[in-house]
């Protein structure tokens, strides 16, 4: 290996270290290599749990490596109070305690800018909160992070929020300006007028994910409905504010008919149809149920007016005879979930199809997610068995698992890369 040019190495210890779940024995080769794939160990995404586990890797790694991080993930659960529990009983007067709280969460936030500034070439960061009801000091404490990351990474390319930023107003967003692709739940504190000039003032943001959970909602919502009493949804309007983007990805794991203050999904289709059809290459839409017969038909009008490249579907019975019109031409990649075997044979044979009838001569990948979620669950159609695609035949002479085989090596001999995952990619 050491035979090899510097520059194809580093791309092999990419590929060996960065890969899921990675090959770290790579690093006891010898004492060249495990030198030389440092860098790109370090430009793993780092995964931390709170802010000590943050300062504690810190100092364990030491400053040498830490300018060739590039992304991290940080959680961030309530402060440990248990230091004022001496202060409690001697305290001079009854405003001293509240003052010493919100003390702890400043000396917190000083704690954090101090190590992130450390790193000073991040371009990703993904940010963890409660989910759960917040106290006022834990969404001050969550807010001043937001302002003060803002400062420490003002070239920061990616950014993610999971958890409850329902309470946050979207201000620290005007501090990135470098900022390409955001995602969130698409809730916030700030008023529509304030979201909209916000996000359209971004001026490379191209890639938008908006990802709704019915648990977090509820969680905000206390038992009520109606969560614009505590935040706004981004509506269909601010999407035909935004800058024209290139990629687009929906998630929504919740009930279809339950009210719950998400903007509905058609109207968010015909919005990124009427602005972002012409920039669009990626579009992903994942559902916790069935799209009916009236959300498809949007989906079909955004495909006819794109030049779409990468797709991903995932949704409660998907019935993979509806592909032969959401599967455009200009299709490279497909992500694609199905709720077994037997429905991925489904799915892969529809692909076949296409693909032997010129329909999607360009497509190159497919990744088919295999799950037993019950998100996923089957529709009562009548599958494939009898039928044959170039030797692929779908019958009971077959396992299901055979049937998988003889349709990605189909699809392979007609220069489709077919990989298989049981965790979406």
């Amino acid at each position: 290996m050491l035979t090899l040019p510097l520059e194809l190495r580093e791309e092999i210890y990419k590929l060996v270290l960065t890969s899921v779940p990675g090959n770290p024995r790579l690093l006891g080769t010898c004492r060249k290599i495990y030198l030389e794939s440092q860098k790109v160990l370090f430009q793993r995404p780092m995964s931390f749990t709170s802010p000590s586990a943050l300062q504690q890797w810190i100092n364990h790694v030491g400053p040498t490596h830490l300018p060739q991080v590039e992304e991290i993930h940080l959680t961030l659960p309530d402060i440990d109070l248990t230091p004022l529990l001496g202060t409690l009983s001697t305290g001079p007067s009854q405003y001293m305690p509240r003052l010493l709280i919100w003390e702890l969460y400043e000396e917190e936030i000083r704690r954090l800018s101090l190590a992130l500034r450390q790193m000073p070439n991040i371009k990703a960061v993904t940010v963890t909160a409660l989910s759960a009801r917040q106290s006022f000091l834990y969404r001050e404490y969550l807010g001043s992070f937001m302002e003060e990351l803002g400062a420490v990474f003002p070239n920061l390319r990616h950014l993610t929020l999971n958890g409850n930023f329902h309470h946050q107003r979207l201000s620290f967003l005007s501090l990135m300006q470098q900022l390409r692709a955001f995602s969130f739940n698409g809730f916030s504190a700030s008023s529509l007028s304030e979201t909209t000039s916000i996000v359209s003032s971004l001026p490379y943001l191209s890639n938008l994910v908006l990802v709704s959970d019915d648990t977090a909602l509820q969680s905000v919502q206390g038992g009520h409905n109606n969560l614009n009493e505590r935040g706004q949804a981004l509506t269909p309007d601010i999407i035909r504010q935004l800058r024209p983007l290139t990629s687009f990805s929906l998630t929504r794991r919740t009930e279809q008919d339950v009210p719950n203050g998400l903007p509905p999904l058609t109207d968010m289709l015909d919005a990124l149809r009427y602005v972002h059809a012409h920039s669009l290459k990626s579009l992903s839409l994942k559902l916790s149920y069935t799209p009916d017969a009236e959300l498809l038909n949007c989906l079909q009008s955004i495909l006819d007016a794109s030049s779409i490249e990468h797709l991903e579907y995932s949704w409660r019975g998907l019935d993979p005879e509806t592909l032969d019109t959401l599967l455009p031409g200009s299709s490279r990649s497909l992500s694609i979930s199905a709720a077994s075997e037997e429905v991925g044979f489904d799915v892969l044979w529809a692909i076949i199809a296409s693909r032997e009838a010129g329909n999607v001569p360009k497509l190159a990948r497919v990744v088919l997610v295999l799950g037993d979620d019950d998100s996923l669950g089957s529709l009562d159609y009548e599958g494939s068995n009898g039928k044959e695609v170039d030797g692929v035949n779908g019958n009971d002479s077959h396992t299901p698992s055979e049937n998988l085989q003889l349709a990605i090596r189909n699809l392979r001999y007609h220069g489709v890369v077919v990989l298989k995952s049981t965790t979406n990619p």
